[in-house]
């Protein structure tokens, strides 16, 4: 579609004024009798849901030549690609294309959880409407999170802009002035705020994510919430941020931004991803604040700075007039390393001999290598847990020699036990032993077998058992007894009412009364 579209021409957009809001002028000043028919016009397609802030479909309307103008002073799509959203511009080339579906790249509104809609200030919309007698939607109020109109300081209003909303009948504003509500003054003043930022990002370059960046570590940096190796001291920012909005009452759904746990990933140099513009929206208030009441943090900062570079230098006074190690540590708040540096380069010799151990230290020893527990050590010598697991992790190889204590005592105990066994049952068996001792066996078998061999008795030498057959022989021959006509079957169908599977055959030998039997019976015949 080239040059601009015939319906742009028919109805300009008031300044700063929402598409959703001169699509709806447009239904209405040109009477179309379905809402349909008016999407079909403007967007060719018959069902379309207008976004607030981020619009699809805008070629349709603008053309190529008005496709600029309308992003920069219509949409919130400058304040997104500012803060590092849509860097390899697929949302205005989207734009160029008939499509039906948004960019959800952009629109990370969806994942502050606030309530999705057209927002609008009521005594904004009146005056505007005193002058040109329309109500429109404009710009300002649809910046995502923001709930209060900086001018008057209410709570604003929202069609919402949901499956259950009213956005699809291209609807205008309507209020009531008598339901208006006040706000909070810190969300006042973060409205304000947002409301400068859209009206400068409407003619500023895209995509400056880099800049801001660097521009809130330089701030943090002066207040000293950054160390010497460039990390963020998080916990601080969070606690000083935190109070600082104590007052700010958050939109609802919203409520997980005051814990500012977004701040981490925001601010950090070579992880960070892109964040909301509310969380920046945030943070830029808190920095403006700081550095407006200038509460001296930035003069201490300098001061702190010049007594690091100094430090040397007052190491080496005090090693000069004689002070030992432990109290330039306690009075120069650095460590060991930095007082041995210092005298190394200076050629000053110091005591390195280590402090003696304290009185307790003999019976800490003790407990630890007969493998007392930790608390039960800091009780018995009225020590804090954390000093008693520092000592044992500075004696070499003690926290090892606990660890397989346990173990060590199971397998000398299961040790006792097997020799006990042996030496006072001398006629046992390995098996006798086995199953009397069973824990004990197998724990050595496991972990020392060659010691568990060394303690058995030798192996006994296998002996096949005699089979005793006399009383099976007494059952079959009664059981021969209670066949009839016997005389008429075969050996083998009597093996099979007997036992089955010709095991009569089998035990013919080892049976001699059945066997006999069977003969008197003519059943079996006599051998020769």
């Amino acid at each position: 579609m080239n040059g601009i579209p015939p319906n742009i021409n028919r109805l300009d957009f008031y300044p700063a004024e929402t598409v959703f809001s001169w699509a709806s002028r447009y239904h209405l000043r040109f009477g179309n009798a379905q809402i349909r028919d008016t999407y079909e016009a403007l967007f060719c397609t018959r069902r379309i849901r207008v976004h607030p802030f981020l619009p699809h479909s805008l070629m349709n309307i603008a053309g190529e030549r008005k496709l600029d103008e309308i992003v920069r002073e219509h949409t919130l799509y400058p304040l997104f690609a500012y803060f590092g959203f849509d860097p390899t511009g697929d949302y205005i080339r989207s734009m160029a294309v008939e499509s039906k579906r948004t960019n959800a790249n952009l629109i990370a509104h969806a994942g502050l959880g606030g309530l999705a809609g057209h927002y609008f200030c009521p005594l904004c919309v009146d005056e505007v409407r005193q002058v040109t007698g329309l109500r429109i939607y404009t710009i300002h109020p649809q910046f995502p999170g923001v709930d209060c109109c900086p001018i008057h300081g209410i709570q604003l209003l929202v069609t919402e802009n949901s499956d259950f909303g009213i956005d699809r009948k291209l609807k205008l504003p309507t209020y009531d002035l008598n339901n208006v509500k006040g706000s909070a003054s810190k969300n006042r003043i973060v409205a304000f705020k947002a409301m400068q930022l859209i009206n400068n990002l409407a003619h500023s370059s895209f995509n400056e994510h880099e800049k801001h960046i660097q521009y809130y570590r330089s701030i943090l940096k002066q207040l000293g919430l950054v160390t010497l190796h460039d990390q963020v001291r998080e916990s601080q920012l969070r606690q000083d941020i935190s109070k600082y909005y104590e007052d700010f009452k958050p939109q609802k759904g919203l409520e997980k931004v005051t814990t500012f746990k977004f701040l981490g990933p925001l601010l950090r140099e070579s992880t960070n991803f892109t964040q909301h513009p509310f969380h920046h929206l945030l943070l830029q208030v808190w920095l403006d604040h700081v550095i407006s009441i200038d509460d001296g943090r930035f003069l201490k900062v300098e001061e702190d700075a010049n007594r690091k570079r100094n430090i040397d230098d007052l190491v080496l006074s005090m090693l000069v007039d004689g002070f030992t190690k432990a109290e330039i540590k306690k009075q120069l708040a650095c460590g060991h390393s930095v007082i041995e540096r210092v005298a190394a380069l200076n050629g000053i010799k110091i005591d390195r001999l280590p402090s003696s151990h304290p009185k307790w230290y003999q019976q800490f020893l003790i407990l630890a290598l007969l493998g007392r527990h930790r608390q039960s050590i800091a009780d018995f010598l009225s020590l804090k847990l954390h000093v008693v697991e520092t000592e044992i992790s500075k004696v070499p190889g003690l926290a090892e020699w606990r660890h397989n204590l346990a173990k060590m005592r199971r397998l000398e105990r299961s040790l006792y036990m097997i020799k006990h066994a042996v030496e006072n049952h001398a006629d046992w068996s390995r098996q006798n032993i086995k199953q009397l001792y069973n824990k004990e066996f197998f724990y050595l078998y496991k972990y020392a077998p060659e010691r568990l061999e060394e303690l058995l008795p030798p192996k006994m030498a296998y002996h096949t058992p005699v089979l005793d057959c006399s009383e099976e022989d007494e059952r079959i021959y009664l059981d021969i007894l209670k066949i009839e006509n016997i005389q008429d079957m075969s050996i083998s169908k009597v093996s099979h009412l007997l036992l089955g599977h010709g095991r009569l055959l089998k035990r013919m030998e080892k049976l001699p009364k059945s066997k006999q039997l069977l003969i008197t019976l003519g059943v079996l015949k006599e051998e020769h």
